[in-house]
């Protein structure tokens, strides 16, 4: 099976002090990976944020580091915003849009699933040190063969 990752997973993946790193670290090496322009964007974005203290190019140089060591397959947004299920609230939409998409490629969307359980979340700034506790509700949605996992 092919996980389309999404921001909070290429953050704990490429962020050494992040709270999920080695969970992550360990779940890549058995996954098969793959990265949409979405999830990249909001990395670099998240990243660049000066809680983080990355650069713009030194986000960009961590994205493309890990994509030539890991060499995920790439996903275009070839889907439009209004295509596949809606989202029950503002909060999800991008969560709902990769789902969609990994499901159009016959992917799964790994939105902080079960694989590495999170219970944490960054906050708007990005601070990892001082990350938003979520009351976490497991959400699973299938389609066809598709299954998506969420703690929203």
């Amino acid at each position: 099976m092919r996980y389309l990752l999404d921001v909070s997973t290429l953050m704990a993946l490429l962020w050494e002090r992040h709270e999920h790193h080695a969970r992550v670290t360990a779940w890549q090496d058995e996954a098969e990976l793959a990265v949409c322009p979405l999830s990249e964007l909001g990395f670099l974005r998240i990243s660049s944020q000066p809680a983080l203290g990355a650069s713009v190019q030194d986000a960009r140089r961590m994205l493309r580091d890990w994509k030539q060591a890991r060499k995920p397959a790439f996903v275009p947004c070839d889907i439009d915003a209004l295509e596949g299920e809606a989202p029950p609230g503002n909060s999800k939409t991008t969560d709902f849009y990769l789902s969609n998409l990994a499901a159009k490629h016959g992917m799964v969307c790994d939105a902080g699933s079960e694989r590495w359980p999170q219970d944490r979340i960054c906050n708007s700034t990005g601070d990892m040190k001082k990350a938003v506790p979520t009351q976490p509700r497991k959400v699973v949605r299938q389609t066809g063969q598709t299954r998506w996992a969420a703690y929203l």
